[in-house]
């Protein structure tokens, strides 16, 4: 019987001691009044659309894209979305869409 408890003691408990805690974390606040904007590219990238820019989540590190000359046109994104040539289409509100590309740039078109 002995030995039946520590078959099971080491089939249940140790696996789950040794293995990663697979929570997903993030250390940027969201506001949680406001609707987040969620897609993934082709190449399994995480975008979010907050209202405080655009994240982009590569599954260890994540970028911000803030309003800026050459950036988003309005930092509240609630809508973000994937077009099947790998485009990212970002609803701002009051900028009007933005579309970001592979080459690390942004085109804004009027509202």
């Amino acid at each position: 019987m002995k030995y039946i408890y520590v078959l099971l003691f080491s089939l249940i408990i140790l696996p789950s001691a040794f293995t990663e805690s697979s929570d997903l974390k993030f250390s940027v606040k969201f506001n949680a009044n406001y609707n987040i904007g969620i897609t993934q590219d082709k190449e399994g990238f995480i975008w979010l659309g907050t209202a405080n820019g655009v994240l982009k989540y590569d599954g260890n590190t994540i970028k911000e894209y803030k309003e800026a000359k050459d950036g988003l046109s309005s930092n509240i994104a609630p809508v973000v979305f994937t077009d099947s040539e790998g485009l990212i289409w970002i609803g701002t509100a009051g900028g009007g869409l933005n579309v970001y590309d592979k080459k690390q740039t942004v085109s804004r078109l009027p509202p």
